[in-house]
Parts: C-alpha cells; structure tokens; sequence
C-alpha cells in the first residue's frame, strides 16, 4: 500500500508542476489546479500516516523528544546553579558575615565605651599634673 501511495504521490507532484506552468504569477488558480494541491495534501498525509504504523517517528515526535531531553538538562542546571549558591550562603553563615544584627549591636557599644576610656585617661592626666 505504501508503493501505491508513493507512486500517486508522483503522478500528484507532476500535475502539480503542469498546473504551476499554467498559473501566470498574480492570478489566482483555476479549480482543476486546486483540486491537484488539494490531493497532493491528502496523499502527503497519508504517507505520513502510513509512515508512523512502520514504528518510523515522525518530525513532531522527534521535536517533542529532543525538548523533553532539553527540558530535563535545564533543569539539572539550574539545580546545580541553587546547589552552589546554598553553599555559598551555607560558608558566609558559618563564617559570621550574616549575622549583621550582632555586629552592629557590637558597633554601638564600642564608640560608649571608647568614650569612657578617654575620660579616664583625661581624669589621671588632670589628676597628676
């Protein structure tokens, strides 16, 4: 059924470059020249139907595939991109550089008791001149 279905296909394809001769550009096509481009998509059709009961992917199967493979290596990436930035986050906690309350709790009394440390100082100075 496929020889068949190919060789239709072929007598298809030559009336469809006789019509082409026949169509001057700018015109619009006679019935007899519709009815061909008409036929030859039902027999490219065909051809594809036939094509994918002999286990053969067609284009669409192909492209969906080759995007679900894309889809799953992107996700990947971008696991492993969340996966660096955690350690990241993971070494700057341990380290201490995210505990920015303490350290400015920590600022605030350093210049109070710097203040009291320059008092005293000017206190024994007065005191022993």
């Amino acid at each position: 059924m496929k020889e068949a279905t190919q060789t239709q296909l072929n007598e298809a394809l030559e009336r469809q470059k006789q019509a082409a001769s026949r169509v001057v550009a700018g015109q619009q096509p006679d019935a007899e020249d519709m009815e061909t481009l008409r036929q030859i998509g039902m027999l490219r059709r065909r051809l594809v139907d036939l094509g994918s009961t002999d286990s053969q992917l067609t284009e669409w199967d192909e492209n969906r595939e080759k995007s679900q493979s894309l889809a799953l290596i992107a996700l990947c990436e971008m696991l492993g991109f969340f996966g660096v930035l955690l350690v990241g986050f993971a070494y700057l906690w341990r380290r201490g550089d995210l505990e920015w309350v303490r350290s400015t709790a920590a600022e605030k009394q350093t210049p109070a008791q710097g203040v009291a440390k320059t008092e005293s100082k000017a206190a024994t100075m007065a005191g022993s001149k």
